[in-house]
């Protein structure tokens, strides 16, 4: 997964629609189709489930979504959604400490 499958991820939460979301970040349907495909396979796991009326995530791709996380550990994406902005910054931070220590791995090698 790269930051795009992220934001493919997030978009489509929030919109519950796959025609929109391809709409909002500008990729034709099939594409965003086969990437959601390839994350899934990734993954090992069905993150949104299909019908007619759009996607809804599953209990794969909503991380403890009864809110019974013992130790506190996940990121929490449902049941309660921080702005679409708040979560792209949150990714740009996560892809930049992840470059970061990678660098920082590859000078010490």
């Amino acid at each position: 997964m790269d930051e795009k499958d992220l934001q493919i991820f997030l978009t489509l939460a929030d919109t519950g629609n796959l025609t929109r979301t391809a709409e909002k970040l500008y990729l034709a349907q099939p594409t965003l189709s086969k990437r959601l495909q390839n994350m899934e396979s990734e993954l090992g796991a069905t993150l949104f489930l299909r019908s007619k009326q759009g996607v809804t995530l599953t209990p794969a791709g909503a991380s403890f979504p009864y809110g019974k996380d013992p130790e506190d550990k996940n990121i929490r994406i449902a049941p309660t959604f921080p702005s679409l902005s708040d979560l792209e910054q949150a990714a740009k931070v996560l892809c930049l400490c992840v470059k970061l220590a990678a660098a920082e791995k590859l000078e010490n090698a």
